[in-house]
Formats: C-alpha cells, sequence, structure tokens
C-alpha cells in the first residue's frame, strides 16, 4: 500500500521505526488478504458435522449434527482418554440424467477427537441418533461427583 502522506524524517531513529512500520503494515495486510480467501476454504472442506460439549454433575454429554447419516455411517471408538469420532457422507448415486447447476452439499469422510478429562467413567458411555443428531452421554465416576457433607451437631 502506498501512503499519500509524506513522512518525516525520524533522525537516528528512523530506520529501526521505519522496519517496525513496514513489518506491523505487512502483518496486518497479510491478515486481512486471508480473509478474501475463507469462503473458498469453507467450500473445499469435508463435511465436519457441528458438535456440542456440555457438562451436568453426572455426566458429560457430546452432540453432533449429522443430517443424512444413519447411525451405521458413524464410528465412535475409545482409546484411552481420546474419544474419536469418525464416518462418512455418501453422495447419492444419481439416476436420471438431470443437468447440475451447482451443489452446495459436502460429501466424503471426516473424523474428529475429544481428550476426557480423568472423570469420565468410559465403560458406561451411551449413544444415540434421532433425527440426525448424534448424542452421546458420558457418566462421572463415582468419586469424581462433589458430594455435600453435613456437619452433625454436637
Amino acid at each position: 500500500m502506498t501512503s499519500i502522506i509524506p513522512r518525516r524524517e525520524l533522525g537516528i531513529f528512523g530506520a529501526p521505526v521505519r522496519d517496525i512500520h513496514r513489518d506491523v503494515e505487512g502483518l496486518f495486510r497479510s491478515f486481512f488478504d486471508d480473509f478474501d480467501r475463507l469462503p473458498a476454504l469453507a467450500q473445499s472442506t469435508v463435511p465436519m458435522p457441528a458438535f456440542d460439549v456440555t457438562e451436568t454433575p453426572e455426566t458429560f454429554v457430546i452432540k453432533a449434527e449429522v443430517p443424512g447419516m444413519e447411525a451405521k455411517d458413524v464410528d465412535i471408538h475409545i482409546e484411552g482418554d481420546l474419544l474419536t469420532f469418525s464416518g462418512e457422507k455418501k453422495e447419492e448415486v444419481k439416476k436420471d440424467s438431470a443437468n447440475v447447476h451447482f451443489t452446495e452439499r459436502r460429501f466424503g469422510k471426516w473424523s474428529r477427537s475429544f481428550r476426557l478429562p480423568t472423570s469420565a467413567d468410559t465403560s458406561r458411555v451411551e449413544a444415540r441418533m434421532v433425527n440426525g443428531v448424534l448424542d452421546v452421554t458420558i457418566p462421572k465416576r463415582a468419586e469424581s461427583k462433589p458430594q455435600v457433607i453435613k456437619i452433625k451437631p454436637t
């Protein structure tokens, strides 16, 4: 970017200040240039489901939107403290000779992992899928749940 405002000479500190100014200006320019490419980057990605992770006093709950997928299309596995979801959204087989003008739907394989806290009881995980929403409930270990201790009167 060329400036139309003339720069003043900064004496003996001029060169270092100019170098810093140039570096900061370049940083901002490259930062905002990346925003121009974001829509293209988003369109080229695989169909990653949106996830929500919540915690209650008794459980951790992970929900994922997987529209157009069935339970057989999604795999869930735990290895150590790593919970991994993976799946594949397959493209429909075209039966007619219709001309496709454009398509915004995404197809392909995806995978997402979450590190579980030590309080998660991985031996009692439950998963359900209803109307394209995957719901995984991970109970907490009994020893990790908060306990209320009542004080006895003397």
